[in-house]
């Protein structure tokens, strides 16, 4: 547990971060969305219990992880894909009520942008929300904030009860989405979108954070296509595609076309000559 401490510690900001829309409420951005722990404990308790909308405090509502040949040094997780970026402003947990709450004690909630292996328990840019000490009262529904609103992807709740498995039974994120911000503005995006212009080069990345910080270094960059998933390379060497623009005005007149699986992002009060072929104004 203290090594990775550490390792929260060494995190910083290279002239980026992420902004909330502003004037948005906060609304729970993980129910129904993908979910997963580091064990199962049965067929029936999986980590998508936690998501489902159903507060019930039975075992048969919650998710579990294993019990049995558990390593004291190890840890236990789970794991929601908001499948966007949000700024987590709090989390709300709902423990078990039939038996064994006290487990649910000495978590962390971890945010972060993006992963390199699904399978691990720390995710990569992972940015401490939270830690909780106390143990959540049988049966309690408790809403933590976290200590600064933080922003990414993928909400984790971790463990390090040495021989005793997590089980919950319902985590909701309270949080709005998310803008890139650079040091120059804000990139907008255009989901499902890319665009043409002159190409300053093609890179591969692990993240949108990764592409939008080589835009900002990048001089003439204005704005970036990015492909959705990772297709580059295999398993943890993994990457999306990042084309890095000099897009707009007079010099680099740029067309907007739809295209499934990449977002275009671009840089808000860049002058562009834009024609539009999908009728979205850039």
């Amino acid at each position: 547990m203290a090594c990775y401490r550490r390792r929260l510690r060494r995190l910083f900001c290279l002239q980026l971060c992420l902004i909330s829309a502003q004037g948005q409420a906060l609304s729970n951005v993980a129910l129904n969305k993908p979910a997963t722990q580091s064990t199962n404990h049965g067929d029936s308790e999986k980590a998508q219990l936690a998501v489902d909308g159903n507060k019930a405090t039975h075992i048969n509502y919650c998710t579990h992880t294993a019990d049995k040949g558990l390593d004291p040094n190890s840890y236990r997780w789970w794991r929601v894909d908001l499948e966007g970026l949000f700024e987590v402003h709090a989390v709300v947990i709902t423990n078990r009520g039939d038996c064994c709450g006290f487990r649910l004690a000495n978590f962390d909630i971890l945010v972060s942008s993006h992963l390199t292996d699904p399978s691990q328990y720390w995710p990569d840019t992972s940015a401490l929300c939270l830690h909780r000490g106390p143990q959540i009262a049988d049966g309690a529904t408790e809403r933590l904030d976290c200590s600064q609103p933080t922003a990414g992807r993928y909400v984790t709740l971790l463990i390090s009860q040495a021989s005793e498995p997590l089980h919950f039974c319902e985590l909701e994120v309270l949080g709005v989405p998310a803008r890139l911000v650079s040091r120059t503005g804000v990139y907008k995006r255009h989901i499902d979108q890319t665009a043409t212009g002159d190409v300053i080069k093609e890179i591969y990345v692990r993240s949108v954070i990764d592409c939008s910080s080589s835009c900002t270094e990048e001089p003439g960059c204005t704005a970036f296509n990015l492909q959705s998933k990772r297709t580059a390379g295999s398993g943890r060497g993994q990457r999306q595609v990042c084309q890095l623009l000099a897009y707009g005005g007079v010099n680099h007149p740029a067309s907007v076309e739809s295209l499934n699986g990449w977002n275009f992002y671009l840089l808000e009060g860049t002058t562009a000559t834009v024609v539009k072929k999908t009728g979205i104004v850039v």
